[in-house]
């Protein structure tokens, strides 16, 4: 097998997806094949050096795709198609856009190849489309019109591509990877200052980030002592700011910024915090529960997939900042509980998370599709 890779980001940290893509080459190098993974670019020299290390198959010259669409979009589509026919791939998976959606037209004039695409997150109407949902539909059916193979990280979005019209037997759900040996619970009664409660993520609307703080505004009247920590940068970070002073709550939250180390970050934790309107399969949510975290996370269809309410943490309406409330409250009070939830998350991630089950089932869908088997996409699922 030669597989081809498309990563439409820039390499930035060697963290968990970027070890799993090297992880990958090396799986498929080990059973006879080739790999190549080709970057959006990159911002950091040391990240790119430690995925060479990993797994010395790199490449990095591909142009930005990002700029002025037309004609840039264009420069990388000329560049992606010498590559494919330079290296002669059986396989050719892309991952982000807006260089995934373009490649999808490159599957016509490469009829011999297995084309297949990661979809990482929620295909919602935004709220810029969301007066033309159809057209948004049209958008999405369009753009995946000739993959062979739709990779979904969460059952949620396979089904509404399904509800698209996204012929169910393409659809594949393989959730994203978790690093669990860099991800590992801290020791037992490590946990002795204050109640710590921790987030990750862009510092965007869709976080939800003033739901979260006024709902631990309400938990912290009533219990001391009590600490937010929320990393990150993001265009809400003056908002956020300012609400933190509206709420009297510049001694307890802290902004910490961007993070280089996010392992010692949960590490640091007692439990996580997500109040996300919607999401795709968040990877702070998987790192969180490797890191034997107990999590407070709000009730949408991507935390669902990831969490049962009650065994790994608990789950809270997005819009009920009260809800989240009640929800710390509940695990400020109740030590036993937070030490069971935060033992089943990282038992969960073991068994669903592991990078090794992604390697493998990944691996394996590329296998159905070199051999002409029909995969068992969603439509095998619900026979």
């Amino acid at each position: 097998m030669r597989l081809l890779r498309f990563m439409g980001y820039p390499i930035n940290n060697f963290s968990t997806l970027e070890l799993a893509v090297a992880r990958q080459s090396l799986a498929v190098a080990a059973a006879g094949g080739t790999a190549l993974v080709a970057f959006d670019g990159f911002k950091r020299d040391a990240a790119v050096e430690a995925f060479l290390h990993e797994s010395g198959a790199l490449h990095t010259s591909l142009p930005n795709p990002a700029g002025a669409p037309a004609l840039d979009l264009g420069r990388y589509l000329l560049a992606a198609d010498r590559l494919i026919r330079r290296f002669r791939p059986d396989v050719v998976h892309s991952y982000f856009g807006p260089s995934a959606g373009a490649l999808n037209e490159l599957a016509l004039l490469h009829p011999r190849v297995r084309f297949v695409r990661s979809i990482g997150s929620t295909p919602v109407p935004s709220s810029r489309g969301a007066r033309f949902p159809r057209l948004r539909i049209v958008k999405w059916r369009l753009a995946l019109r000739h993959q062979d193979a739709i990779v979904c990280v969460a059952p949620h979005i396979a089904e509404q591509l399904r509800s698209f019209g996204v012929d169910p037997a393409r659809l594949h759900v393989i959730p994203n990877p978790t690093d669990l040996r860099r991800f590992t619970p801290r020791p037992a009664g490590a946990g002795d200052g204050p109640l710590t409660l921790i987030f990750l993520g862009r510092l965007e609307a869709v976080k939800n980030l003033p739901g979260l703080l006024r709902g631990f505004a309400l938990a912290a009247a009533g219990l001391q002592p009590l600490r937010l920590r929320i990393y990150g940068e993001g265009p809400e970070r003056p908002a956020l700011t300012a609400l933190i002073r509206q709420l009297g709550l510049a001694d307890r939250v802290s902004l910490m910024g961007r993070t280089d180390d996010v392992p010692g970050a949960l590490r640091q934790a007692d439990a996580y915090v997500q109040a996300s309107h919607h999401e795709g399969a968040p990877a702070a949510v998987g790192e969180a529960m490797a890191s034997g975290l107990p999590l407070l996370l709000s009730d949408i269809p991507a935390h669902r997939s990831m969490i049962h309410a009650g065994r790994e943490g608990l789950l809270f309406p997005a819009q009920d900042p009260a809800a989240l409330a009640d929800a710390i409250r509940r695990l400020a009070s109740d030590a036993a509980a937070r030490e069971r939830m935060g033992r089943q998350a990282r038992l969960s991630a073991e068994r669903e998370l592991a990078l090794e089950r992604w390697v493998e089932r990944e691996v394996s869908l590329y296998e159905q599709l070199l051999h002409g088997d029909a995969p068992a996409g969603l439509e095998a699922s619900d026979a």
